[in-house]
């Protein structure tokens, strides 16, 4: 087995380079990705399944990725949708009895307008006033155009360096400089606060819980952890490390099930069965949580996310952190609300 790697740089272009890259190795089983939303939904999830390669992503969380209407058939993740992110940031703006909650969010990029839809939506369900202003350019503009909305809080559903730049602008903007901004895991990490200066003020971030007792709990803390950590050299500093791993192990899991011996030692992995074989898993003690692979692509089960608030974020202090709200929910709990 061989692994090859490819930069999708979060661009719809350079996701194309490397996905033909990929294409053309005529042995190509499957791919663990793509790390952005941006760079699979339209792109890699159709090209990959028109080849009927299954791709399988630790980090798109765009809700379009797995929706029934758009849903490309060998597309899997085990990232959350986002749909569940945008309700547990909701219902901790109603815990804390917010109001006029102002998201800000980049029209352009499916992550970020996807997820401001999914907190607006679950926003106004639990009765919490919600405006959205859209990203265009600069910081300051997007502080400017928040401060005319009377916030509380900002939430930023953007993608780093342009939430590093807004959350600064907020605090320099004199009518936001006591408001809370709570930002996404894509920006829950150091380098934003250090953008911020040495008093962010308050400050949230919404992150996978890992704290959560599971049957891999203690091979999380007792040996992943630990290898990571001697491995890389530091901890893990970003969301969806477990995921990663996760998906992998479900690619070696699909190919396990699919593989037919062949004479003189060779393995026959017909793609199909690999797609069968990854709808076939249910109930999988993942490192990051429950899996169960859905028709829909939708592999995590059931997810824990917190919101903690700064500088006790998971990233800086570590997975031990902890949250000032945290909620476990599934797509179900959602429908069924």
């Amino acid at each position: 087995m061989v692994l090859i790697t490819g930069n999708e740089g979060c661009d719809r272009n350079v996701s194309r380079l490397a996905q033909e890259e990929l294409l053309s190795e005529a042995g190509l089983v499957a791919v663990v990705g793509t790390t952005c939303s941006s760079a699979a939904l339209g792109q890699a999830d159709v090209a990959f399944s028109a080849a009927r390669i299954p791709i399988v992503s630790p980090s798109n969380t765009a809700p379009a990725l797995t929706d029934p209407e758009t849903h490309e058939r060998y597309y899997f993740r085990v990232a959350w949708n986002d749909k569940l992110q945008g309700a547990v940031m909701a219902n901790f703006a109603a815990f804390r009895g917010w109001r006029g909650v102002t998201v800000i969010a980049q029209p352009d990029d499916p992550y970020s307008d996807q997820l401001a839809d999914a907190v607006a939506s679950q926003a106004r369900r639990r009765q919490v006033g919600v405006r959205t202003v859209l990203w265009t350019t600069g910081g300051t503009a997007a502080a400017v155009a928040a401060a005319a909305t009377d916030p509380r809080p900002v939430v930023l559903t953007l993608l780093p360096p342009q939430c590093r730049n807004v959350a600064a602008a907020i605090r320099q903007e004199p009518a936001l400089a006591g408001v809370p901004i709570l930002v996404s895991e894509a920006c829950g990490d150091a380098d934003f606060l250090r953008a911020l200066g040495p008093d962010p003020g308050d400050v949230y971030a919404s992150v996978p819980d890992t704290r959560g007792a599971n049957e891999s709990r203690a091979f999380y803390t007792e040996s992943f952890v630990p290898a990571f950590t001697n491995r890389v050299g530091t901890g893990p500093t970003v969301a969806f490390h477990a995921q990663a791993f996760d998906a992998a192990q479900l690619i070696f899991s699909a190919i396990r099930r699919a593989a037919v011996g062949q004479p003189g030692g060779e393995l026959l992995i017909e793609r199909k069965r690999m797609r069968d074989a990854l709808l076939r898993i249910a109930g999988y003690p993942g490192v990051s949580g429950v899996v169960t692979c859905s028709p829909s692509g939708d592999c995590a089960d059931q997810v824990a996310i917190g919101i903690y608030r700064a500088p006790a974020w998971p990233a800086v202090v570590g997975p031990s952190a902890p949250p000032v709200f945290s909620q476990s929910l599934t797509l179900g709990d959602l429908e069924s609300s």
